[in-house]
């Protein structure tokens, strides 16, 4: 189910730039810091994890290293959760850390 102005469909060339813009028109905008689903906020380079079966795994969540000093990525970062598709026979998670 689509909303707002995507009622249509979602348009081929939707994503007008990389995956550390803000604004990414739409109506959609590129939270940063801990959240749940959408799109990562990239500390480095993009590294989307692969999996053998179903390629590139879905993004689930990204925890802001303000979450605590105790963090591995405590200076600044994040950490990644990513999975495999619903209808992956492995159905396996990877958890990637990236520091500024």
């Amino acid at each position: 189910m689509t909303f707002g102005p995507l009622a249509g469909g979602i348009p081929d060339d939707w994503w007008p730039g990389d995956d550390l813009d803000e604004d990414l028109g739409y109506g959609f905008k590129h939270v940063k810091r801990s959240k749940l689903g959408g799109w990562p906020t990239w500390a480095q380079d993009a590294e989307w994890p692969e999996c053998e079966r179903c390629e590139r795994m879905r993004f689930v969540a990204q925890l802001d290293w303000v979450i605590g000093a105790e963090a591995p990525w405590g200076g600044g970062g994040y950490g990644y959760l990513f999975v495999c598709s619903p209808g992956c026979p492995d159905r396996r998670g990877e958890l990637v850390i990236q520091t500024t």
